[in-house]
């Protein structure tokens, strides 16, 4: 995973995303989100959606970076419970750092 805003981002989702706990999700939204994500949704409503997707998900690795620049990545990854998938993280223009 390449060391830009992007790609840091990207891991931190991921290790939000394996933890699934309430302080992971809390520690990744304060650090990354925007206030346009902000406003879509709480953070703690991301606490529920990112345990549920835990269970769902029980796992998720990159598998390859198939794309990457200054303010976005694509990933490819493996989802334990339903196999390979494409995230992309695109950084919001309007702030520096965050999704």
């Amino acid at each position: 995973m390449p060391d830009t805003v992007p790609g840091r981002c990207a891991r931190e989702f991921l290790v939000m995303a394996n933890d699934g706990s309430a302080e992971a999700v809390r520690k990744f939204e304060n650090t990354w989100a925007s206030k346009k994500r902000l406003g879509m949704a709480s953070v703690e409503e991301r606490v529920g959606r990112v345990a549920d997707l835990h269970t769902e998900w029980r796992g998720v690795r990159v598998k390859e970076v198939l794309a990457s620049g200054a303010n976005s990545i694509s990933l490819a990854v493996e989802i334990a419970s339903s196999g390979d998938a494409q995230m992309d993280f695109n950084m919001d223009g309007n702030e520096a750092g965050e999704v």
